[in-house]
Formats: structure tokens, sequence, C-alpha cells
């Protein structure tokens, strides 16, 4: 595919006539040079090599936020890049622990399953289908919890978190009866291969979409809506996701929409897209001093404030990009004509699922105009066998009762100087003291 030009360059939303911060090119090719080879070949370099690669990868993005912090014009511009570097240190720790655990290779034990490999592959999704059992035992458990979501919907409570179960027991039960299936049809398998180590549905999240709900809507242009809002691509590296279907899903109900080949046309440097990853979760902490600048209310999109806004574009024109930037294309642009030209609507009934590598392929969903959307959001994740979750609970139980413990002796010790200090006051003898 032919390479796209994000918008940042020309959207009006992001023109405020201020110089960006020059950056030395040499870092950014030091950081790519080592980013790229662990993420190529981690475990199988020596480890001094790895952890010198780790080192240079870290050193680099370090340095890269010192100049950053140097040309920044005002306090609150640093206030900014010290968040973003804070973010960026996190996330790039994250990455290299990814890639240290890959294993070098992990072969699909079902070749027939090896067409959905090489989409997954390729073109960074495939999709599949529930049996008709599991279905209808996910819809067993679904159908209560759906009834307090739809009275959230009713009563005008439309956040993404009044609509969405993530914790709890609605969520285990969902997995217990979804693991197994994605395990009887190679779905697993296939997640393992592509992750180099073997993979299982380890969370999950019951989300309803209501025509009502506007999170999706963009905040801070007058022009009509892009036809991209909320295309991005996920965080973390790490999960591989699903989307499945509990209702039956058409073109005017919110259906997961995905733009292969999209991702990849963006010609994205590893720093840029790592920092892009992260930017937009700046100043939503509450009590942050970003937070207090940037006025962001629950659930907002990050460049609904225009100080934040203007510190990104103090970055050079090669760090700028944010991974929901389906938000910021702007409409009747040849960027909205060609991301639109490449969109794939994923219809069907219930059942239906689709299995995605969300850090990699552009995607969007939810955005529903009539009737409703149920689905589940799925998350796989490193596979632990029983007895490795049995020891990480005595492990996180052992924690708490030797912390619990901590807390009596804290509080006996003192008791005993309390009364070390009465016992001189009043002359106790030695054997009434405690």
């Amino acid at each position: 595919m032919e390479s796209l030009q994000l918008p940042y360059a020309t959207h009006p939303a992001f023109q405020f006539g201020l110089p960006a911060i020059a950056i030395d090119r040499g870092l950014l090719d030091e950081f790519a040079d080592a980013y790229g080879q662990l993420d190529r070949s981690a475990l199988a370099a020596p480890l001094p090599t790895r952890q010198r690669l780790e080192q240079q990868a870290m050193t680099s993005l370090r340095r890269v936020f010192e100049m950053l912090n140097a040309g920044a014009p005002d306090a609150a511009a640093r206030t900014f890049f010290a968040a973003l570097r804070t973010q960026c240190e996190r996330a790039l720790t994250a990455d290299l622990m990814h890639f240290a655990a890959r294993e070098r290779e992990l072969p699909l034990s079902d070749p027939t399953r090896q067409a959905e490999l090489d989409r997954l592959g390729s073109q960074r999704f495939f999709q599949g289908r529930l049996s008709e059992r599991c279905l209808a035992e996910l819809v067993g458990v679904t159908t209560t919890p759906l009834v307090g979501l739809r009275q959230n919907a009713a009563a005008g409570r439309v956040s993404r978190d009044d609509l969405s179960i993530n914790q709890g027991t609605v969520p285990r039960d969902i997995v217990r009866v979804l693991d197994p299936e994605f395990e009887r049809l190679g779905v697993n398998a296939v997640v393992s291969a592509y992750a180099k180590k073997r993979m299982q549905v380890c969370g999950v999240a019951l989300e309803l979409s209501v025509p009502s709900s506007t999170w999706w809507r963009s905040v801070y242009t007058d022009a009509r809506p892009a036809r991209t809002l909320y295309a991005h691509t996920d965080e973390g590296l790490d999960y591989p996701k699903s989307i499945v279907y509990l209702s039956d899903v058409q073109a005017h109900g919110g259906p997961m929409c995905v733009y292969p080949g999209c991702e990849e046309a963006l010609g994205l440097s590893p720093l840029q897209k790592l920092l892009g990853r992260v930017v937009c979760s700046l100043g939503s902490e509450p009590g942050s001093a970003l937070f207090e600048l940037y006025q962001r209310q629950a659930g907002q999109q990050g460049f609904a404030s225009e100080a934040m806004r203007r510190h990104f574009s103090l970055l050079p024109p090669t760090l700028r990009y944010s991974s929901h930037f389906g938000w910021d294309v702007q409409p009747d642009s040849e960027l909205e004509q060609r991301l639109v030209a490449a969109e794939f609507k994923v219809l069907g009934p219930a059942g239906s699922f689709t299995v995605f590598d969300g850090s990699r392929l552009l995607h969007r969903g939810g955005l529903i105009e009539r009737g409703e959307r149920v689905v589940l959001q799925v998350i796989f994740s490193e596979y632990r066998s029983f007895f490795a979750k049995a020891r990480t609970r005595l492990a996180r139980e052992g924690r708490q009762a030797s912390q619990v413990g901590d807390a009596v002796l804290h509080r006996l010790k003192k008791a005993r100087v309390r009364a070390g200090r009465l016992a001189q006051r009043y002359s106790l003898a030695p054997e009434q003291r405690l």
C-alpha cells in the first residue's frame, strides 16, 4: 500500500505557529536500531547483547526527552514532557519484557489452522464462528447482567464504563465457557503460534452499545465528523484480542471495522509509535498537574484539550503521532478517502468472532446508529497452569498474611514502648510491664 500521511501537519486544530523542538536524528536512529533488533530476535541474541541493546534503547529514549525538556518554552510544557517520558519509559519496559519472553518458534500442532495463522500474520486478523452450544451458554451467562446494562442505558448512563462489565464473577464465568471453545476450535493454538508463546483466554469484558452513546464523537472540531472516528491501534503489544458478537451485527449496528495494511503504510518510526501509544493517556489521572491543566472529563479524548494539542505541536514532525488518530482525520481529505476505501466491516450473526492483533491493526467499533450491539471483548495472555495459578494465589495470600503479621507486630512494639513509658511514670515493677 502507498504511504499514508498523518493529519497533524495540516489539521487546523493543531496549528499554533510554535516552532517544533529539534531532535538529533541520530538518537532516533539509535533507538530504532536497538528496538528493531530486540523485536526481531531478542531471545535468540546472547544475554550480553540483549542487555546492551535494551540499555541503548532506554538511553536513547532518555536523551531524546532531555532535548525536548531543554527546548520546552515554559513550565507547563516541561510538565507535559516529563509525564510523556514517564509513560514512554513504562511502555518501553513492557515492550522489552514482551520481546524477551517470546519463544523462538511455536509451530502449529494442527496444520489445518495454517491459513488462519497466515492471515493473522499478513492481515493481522481472521474470523470464525462459535458452536451453537457455546453461544447458548454465553447467552445464558450474560442475560442477567445485560438487564443492568440496559437499565443504565435507559437512565442515560451511557459512558463506556456504564455499559460494560470487566470484573467480578460474570467475566470469570464467560472465560470458563469461552476458553475451552477457543481451545477446541484451534484459536488458542493459532494465537500461540503468532505470539510465539502459549496463550489462552485470560480476560473478558461484556459490552453493550446503544445509539445514545456519545463517547466516540469528536469534540474539538465543528466540521463534519470524519468517517474514521475512533479508528485506533491498542497500546500493549502483549495481548492479542478477539471480538465476539452476542447479537446480530449489520452495517448500522456498530460493526467492528478493520483497515488492513494501513498501520504499516503510516511508516512510523519505533519511537514515534511508542510515543503515540501513550500520549492520549496524559492528563487522565485526577489530581495530576496535567489533569488540572487540561481539564479532561471522564472518558474524554486527550486532544479535546487545546492546551494538550499545543504541547503536542512542540514535538518534531518525526515524533507526532497518536494511536487514536482516527479522531484527527480531516473530513474530505485524501487520508479519509483512502482509509474509507481500505475499511472492511465485520458483519455477522451472533456467535461470529474476530481474532486480531490490536497493536498492529487499525480498527474501531461500537459506533452504533440504531438498535443495540452486544459483544465480548476478549484478551489472550500467556498460558498458566492450574498449579502456577495456585502458586500465585498462595504467594499473594502469603504476602497478605505477612503484611497483616507485620502490622500486628508493629502495633505490639508500639504498645510495649507506651507500656514502658507508663511503667517509668508510675514505677511499675518489671513483672507488671507488657
